[in-house]
């Protein structure tokens, strides 16, 4: 079951008030809060709508059943996204805990947790199931066979980069997610058809806490029959499909 966040209220009145603090001060300065001017757009834009629905179904003139089911609609699409960006930020340590506060995220004591993060970092595994897909999932590092995260572990940090060779450094890869399960799958642009992506992923508990950064596991983005991944990028055994869209942001180590 996925780790529930519990910055997000669970009433409508609540719900559009948390959502208009959060995208505020993103909107003033996303900078700060490592993201972008098209993440703020995005939030405002979210934000503005789901307001405008939730007050269109709250008004005796306008209140049918259409307008609560659109309001409804918003209201999962806009948590949906919104979650994403809760974990992204909480996921970046450049930003410090009153900067989260600021957009009504709930900062865990982190004294109240005995469980600390693991050393290493999950031992990833990838295969190529489609053009342009690459399929991931992960193993317990410590134990080298528990396809369960450890003890106290929530979600998965996963980075890339796509560059024409394989990358070292995880400083130099693009976040990508949090997940709560595997199989991961990712989606490639066509025009990055026979470089490399190299991933990085890094546990993160349930207060906060990230183990080291895995490393590096590369393998060619194939596009079409032929191209084949380079030497030492094969793709590890895998299990299945499922999962999720994201953004990108820059994650330092």
């Amino acid at each position: 079951m996925a780790h529930r966040n519990r910055s997000i209220p669970d009433s409508d009145p609540k719900i559009v008030r948390w959502v208009r603090a959060f995208a505020g001060p993103i909107a003033v300065d996303p900078a700060r809060y490592g993201l972008t001017q098209a993440d703020a757009d995005l939030l405002t834009a979210m934000s503005d709508e789901l307001i405008e629905k939730y007050i269109a179904a709250r008004r005796p003139i306008s209140r049918t059943r259409p307008t609560i089911r659109a309001k409804n609609d918003c209201r999962k699409k806009t948590l949906e996204v919104f979650r994403s960006y809760v974990r992204r930020i909480n996921a970046n340590p450049e930003i410090e805990p009153w900067k989260r506060v600021e957009l009504g995220i709930v900062v865990a004591d982190r004294r109240s947790s005995p469980i600390p993060a693991p050393v290493y970092g999950p031992s990833l595994w990838i295969k190529q199931t489609r053009e342009c897909v690459h399929t991931l999932g992960y193993l317990d590092a410590e134990t080298a066979t528990r396809k369960y995260k450890p003890r106290g572990v929530t979600h998965l940090v996963l980075l890339c980069a796509v560059s024409d060779r394989p990358i070292g450094d995880p400083r130099e890869a693009n976040y990508i997610g949090c997940y709560t399960r595997q199989p991961i799958r990712i989606t490639h642009d066509v025009k990055d058809a026979g470089k490399c992506a190299t991933y990085f992923a890094a546990w993160l508990t349930g207060s906060g806490e990230q183990s080291n950064w895995s490393p590096g596991k590369s393998l060619t983005i194939a596009g079409a029959p032929g191209i084949a991944p380079a030497p030492g990028m094969g793709p590890a055994p895998g299990m299945g499909s499922a999962t999720v869209p994201v953004p990108q942001m820059q994650l330092a180590a």
